[in-house]
């Protein structure tokens, strides 16, 4: 009889293998997008950190808030918030990328911010903050701004 020598995996070997690298990258995946949603909501607190603290420049310039918000307030681009009345000081506020800024109200001496982004994870869409420093999530900017605190 004669042997029949054969080099090379068997077809199961490959399947076995074939599937670990499957599993492998469905985890890389999966942990890829969860980083992405972390970094966006970075930008979105980054952002409106910089808008309360154009607000509270502008506070200090003309004695009160505004609600004038102009320029380019979807990002990427630049945002201006700009004195009312006699006060023609202005303050510029970068806005980053697929992140929308809004002034949903203010006052001579208090005012609600938001930051909003449509790619937000758990329906994290927009933050809203107040000039006293207390801010809440939410599905939209209404929500965010009802659950201030």
């Amino acid at each position: 009889m004669k042997m029949n020598d054969q080099n090379g995996f068997t077809l199961i070997e490959l399947l076995i293998v074939m599937a670990i690298i499957a599993i492998l990258g469905a985890i890389a995946i999966l942990s890829m997008a969860d980083y992405r949603s972390r970094a966006i909501e970075s930008t979105m607190q980054t952002d409106i950190k910089n808008l309360s603290t154009a607000m509270e420049a502008l506070f200090q310039d003309c004695y009160g808030y505004t609600s004038t918000l102009s320029g380019t307030t979807t990002g990427p681009g630049i945002a201006f918030l700009t004195g009312t009345g006699s006060c023609s000081s202005q303050q510029n506020i970068s806005v980053s990328s697929g992140n929308s800024m809004h002034v949903l109200g203010s006052d001579a001496t208090t005012y609600v911010i938001a930051v909003s982004n449509n790619s937000g994870r758990n329906n994290r869409r927009c933050i809203a903050m107040r000039n006293t420093g207390s801010f809440a999530w939410g599905a939209d900017c209404p929500a965010a701004q009802a659950a201030i605190p």
